[in-house]
């Protein structure tokens, strides 16, 4: 499969130490401090809020500060200057943080199902037709590799266009000006409402490479809250699962999501306790990683840490 890609903005884990986001400080190591959980607006972090607005954590005796972000670059910038202890991400993200010095420890998979969406009016209704197209995704991370896997499985080419904020994303097919992009929900619903059209998702294929990424050294030093964190959230999803997003529109527009998600997402929640990463997928991420030219120089035992699940 022959790729092109089209730089638009340069994303990454960058090493900028200087930057935090607006409202958060470093701490000091031997402050008691909450779990400062980083979340992006898609369904893998709709347990953790409604657990959280639920109090659930509290419950479990965890105190959770959930900081918003809007990209996964602004997310990476924050954990790299320690304002984070853990994230919702990918097995890419968690072996280019321990590979530039960031020990973190995946700790369980997440919700995940990625669509792969075509703009309204593209003429582009198949996989197939998407062939030679511009899709827009972040580059070495998981929706390059899910688009990889799909292509392959496809026999089609594809360009990149890189976009990382996913406000922006979401407008740029709309307006027509890539192809097709890869959301999870509730993107891809609203996406759909409006007119995209859905040819491909990474159910169907078997991929899941979505992780649940906490600091090692947070894990070893507070492990009973990990547990207690993970028995908050498995407590949520039961209670969210089979249920609909809308239902809860105005607790997640408080959380960075689309204000309309109550009138345009009418789909039912499926949703999984917390578990490992299936079997077999780290070692392909990182197989996959390694045919792209990154040296890995991580192992599966000291990227994962299941020990602390329920």
């Amino acid at each position: 499969m022959k790729k092109k890609r089209i730089p638009v903005l340069m994303v990454g884990i960058v090493a900028v130490l200087f930057w935090a986001p607006s409202g958060l400080s470093a701490r000091g190591a031997d402050e008691a401090d909450p779990l400062r959980f980083g979340s992006l607006p898609a369904i893998s972090a709709v347990p953790i809020i409604y657990a959280e607005e639920n109090g659930y954590f509290d419950t479990e005796g965890v105190t959770l500060d959930i900081v918003p972000f809007n990209s996964p670059t602004e997310r990476n910038v924050a954990l790299q200057a320690d304002q984070i202890d853990a994230f919702i991400g990918d097995v890419m993200t968690a072996v280019a943080f321990r590979r530039g010095g960031f020990p973190v420890v995946i700790t369980s998979d997440i919700v995940e199902d990625f669509k792969l969406l075509s703009a309204p009016g593209s003429g582009i209704f198949s996989i197939e037709e998407l062939d030679g197209g511009s899709v827009s995704l972040v580059p070495n991370f998981v929706l390059e590799y899910i688009m990889d896997v799909i292509a392959r499985e496809n026999r089609i080419e594809y360009e990149t266009i890189v976009i990382p904020s996913i406000s922006a994303r979401f407008e740029a097919l709309l307006a027509g000006r890539i192809d097709a992009v890869l959301f999870t929900e509730p993107q891809a619903s609203l996406l759909a409402g409006a007119g995209a059209s859905v040819i491909a998702g990474s159910g169907e294929y078997g991929i899941k490479a979505g992780a649940m990424i906490f600091r090692e050294a947070y894990t070893k030093a507070n492990p009973e809250q990990v547990k207690a964190f993970y028995r908050a959230y498995n407590r949520a999803v039961e209670e969210l699962d089979g249920t609909s997003l809308g239902d809860y529109s105005d607790m997640l527009a408080a959380h960075g999501f689309p204000p309309d998600v109550a009138s345009r997402v009418h789909g039912r929640l499926e949703l999984t306790l917390a578990a490992p990463i299936p079997d077999g997928t780290v070692a392909d991420v990182i197989t996959w990683m390694e045919s792209k030219g990154t040296s890995v120089s991580v192992t599966e035992p000291e990227l994962t840490n299941y020990s602390l699940l329920p």
